[in-house]
């Protein structure tokens, strides 16, 4: 009898786990704006889980004040200031893998299609050559299968999408859904290419971190040899 008591009671706490962590699961997509330390409470001086490089999407799940709730891979809830933060315009919920949700501000139909959909490949990892989802993608890979996704047949090289759609020649005109051509660091080819998703933010499959991320574009390292955009 005491065992069956104590297994009822291990089911009804795990139970529990699962519901709060179901609802830690919903939140806001975020981008860290610097590297920030997630510690167990509200305060600088609790005791720090990690450290997550600026550049990282988190999700946020609760705002106290000045401090954020993010999700952690444990499911746990770890607090870092919410300046730390750039907040998205994207809900995100977990259901066995994390769902966009879309956007909550009003943009283009044809950019909320496209960047919605570019959302749902975050994490994916970064394969030179790759062009599934499954086996891996690099930046080109990433936008012809975003867009082919939607109806919209782009080359398989950055340079040669660069060729097709209207032209973008300012930065003030961008809406999410445009394509952003980067040069090499001496500007003498199309080496990368990625999506935008507003308020200065892009998609992209990212070398540098292994797999689909979000990016400032407004950075000297971005700016610099960001050289065309299309629609």
């Amino acid at each position: 009898m005491f065992r069956r008591t104590v297994i009822i009671l291990a089911i009804l706490i795990l139970c529990l786990n699962l519901v709060a962590y179901a609802q830690k699961s919903n939140g806001r997509l975020a981008v860290c704006k610097v590297q920030v330390t997630l510690r167990a409470s509200r305060n600088s001086y609790s005791y720090a889980f990690s450290s997550v490089p600026a550049g990282t999407c988190l999700v946020v799940a609760r705002v106290r004040g000045k401090w954020a709730g993010v999700v952690m891979q444990d499911g746990r809830i770890g607090w870092s200031p919410l300046a730390s933060f750039q907040l998205t315009d994207y809900q995100v919920v977990y259901n066995g893998g994390w769902q966009v949700k879309g956007s909550r501000s009003p943009v283009t139909t044809s950019g909320n299609s496209v960047t919605s959909l570019a959302l749902k490949y975050l994490g994916v990892r970064y394969v030179w050559g790759g062009n599934t989802p499954e086996q891996g993608m690099d930046c080109s890979g990433y936008v012809k299968n975003v867009f082919g996704k939607l109806g919209v047949k782009l080359p398989r090289r950055a340079t040669h999408q660069m060729a097709v759609g209207q032209v973008i020649s300012r930065y003030e005109d961008l809406k999410p859904g445009d394509r952003l051509y980067f040069s090499d660091r001496k500007h003498t080819r199309i080496s990368h290419t990625g999506i935008y998703l507003g308020k200065g933010y892009f998609i992209h499959a990212n070398s540098s971190a292994k797999k689909v991320s979000i990016s400032y574009l407004i950075t000297k390292r971005w700016m610099s040899i960001c050289v065309a955009a299309r629609r």
